[in-house]
């Protein structure tokens, strides 16, 4: 089972752009991925976006910030994926959104990029159970490189059409081995 840092060798059939997201590729399920080794910290630092924007700002939704996308506002070509170096992310585990009765335990990020706030929901699933086994609070993590990502558009109740900035992963020098 792949892990995050993994180097895999994976069969892909074609490119499946699909709007903004111009990663996304058709994987061929009639062979096996094969790993070819891990990343390390300085190949991953060279990865890194260095001048890239978290797309549109100034949108935000409950309880975070800089969060959401207007769907007229997406640039088809921006892509939907972003590699940043962040000294700390906060981590906030508490309810989804109690104003509203939704009292489900969700982890948010908090960090400053590029001299803006962000709190965008969490999805790496180390960091997420980790928080969530600890119960509500702030957990810090310092020097890290996030994965943050644009989801597709999704239509609001209020008939509102938004695309999510979520941080898919966090990665730090300890778990590449520096």
């Amino acid at each position: 089972m792949p892990r995050l840092l993994d180097v895999m060798e994976i069969p892909c059939v074609e490119n499946r752009a699909h709007g903004h997201q111009s990663e996304n590729v058709l994987i061929d399920d009639r062979f096996c991925w094969e790993k070819k080794g891990r990343v390390a910290w300085k190949d991953i630092l060279a990865l890194v976006d260095q001048d890239a924007d978290l797309w549109v700002n100034g949108f935000s939704a409950y309880h975070n910030r800089n969060n959401r996308v207007p769907a007229d506002l997406i640039d088809e070509n921006g892509g939907s994926l972003r590699l940043i170096e962040l000294d700390e992310i906060a981590l906030y585990a508490g309810p989804k959104a109690p104003g509203f009765g939704n009292m489900k335990l969700v982890v948010r990020a908090g960090f400053e990029y590029r001299g803006r706030e962000y709190k965008l929901d969490l999805t790496d699933p180390e960091y997420e159970r980790a928080c969530l086994e600890r119960g509500s609070g702030e957990h810090c993590v310092k020097s890290v490189i996030a994965c943050v990502s644009l989801t597709e558009p999704h239509t609001n109740k209020n008939g509102e059409t938004f695309a999510y900035k979520l941080v898919a992963s966090i990665i730090t020098p300890k778990q590449a081995g520096a």
